[in-house]
């Protein structure tokens, strides 16, 4: 009796080291709060993972080693930068993040996933960078949803080569530099359903900066003549509202003279 209570102490031992510090580890589940450094996470059979209150980046090849994951939230800290290739590799069919302070989202963050019918969500939080090519090569997505950030810098052709999805969302965002042709891949191949910049802002525009949306509407951008050659196109252009000359101060105008199709390298395959 003695040795059989050694061995089961043994067993439970071992098992609650390879959860990581600051985690809990039940099951198929997976809940860390306050991490202040990226764990090592290798768990072949876990499918839901929850990280609350981080304070990290997200390094390449983060979740990989959990070929069964499913599910990924992550709600309320800091994330420096999202890194390439941060979600390659897993079926995940479900990614939040909310309430989260973001730094950058690197070109090639969500490549390489792997399943169909998955939704994307970050809402609530603060973006610094959203790069090109961050939402590189998607597809079979049920829904792209980027809601209620707000986001200083937006590059061209953030949104490139997705493929085969139906909806994406950009709603109530406050954008302070939009990029020329920053949804200049999204096109009729890559949401089926619509692709939609509704309500909040943009303060500068960058040519053709719209171009690929299906509708836009309900935004406040900065009226004025410099404006008006950048935002045309043959992208639907609803409502529009104005700020307000005390808004405006020390921005910068841009120019419908300077609309050349950017080269913008495209990421390298991601690698285990």
């Amino acid at each position: 009796m003695t040795l059989r209570l050694l061995l089961l102490l043994l067993a439970v031992s071992l098992c609650s080291a390879q959860c990581p510090t600051g985690c809990s580890c039940s099951g198929t589940s997976i809940t860390c709060t306050g991490l202040t450094s990226f764990p090592t996470l290798a768990f072949p059979d876990v499918t839901t993972l929850r990280l609350n209150n981080i304070n990290s980046n997200i390094p390449p090849n983060a979740f990989a080693a959990m070929p069964r994951l499913q599910s990924i939230s992550i709600y309320n800290g800091n994330i420096s930068s999202i890194a390439r290739c941060a979600f390659s590799g897993i079926p995940t069919k479900s990614i939040s993040i909310s309430r989260v302070r973001i730094g950058n989202i690197a070109s090639g963050a969500f490549q390489n996933l792997q399943n169909v019918a998955r939704t994307i969500t970050i809402t609530y939080g603060q973006i610094g960078l959203i790069s090109s090519h961050a939402f590189y090569r998607l597809s079979n997505l049920a829904t792209l949803s980027i809601q209620r950030n707000n986001i200083t810098t937006i590059q061209g052709y953030a949104f490139s080569r997705i493929s085969r999805s139906r909806t994406f969302y950009f709603y109530y965002n406050n954008v302070t530099n939009l990029n020329g042709y920053a949804f200049a891949s999204l096109n009729r191949t890559s949401f089926s359903s619509t692709s939609n910049f509704y309500r909040g802002s943009i303060m500068n525009v960058g040519c053709k900066a719209l171009e690929g949306l299906k509708t836009v509407s309900s935004l406040t951008l900065r009226c004025d003549c410099d404006m008006v050659p950048l935002i045309q196109g043959s992208v639907f252009l609803g409502f529009v509202h104005c700020f307000s000359p005390s808004q405006l101060h020390d921005v910068i105008s841009g120019s419908g003279n300077n609309c050349t199709v950017p080269s913008i390298p495209e990421p390298n395959s991601c690698t285990a």
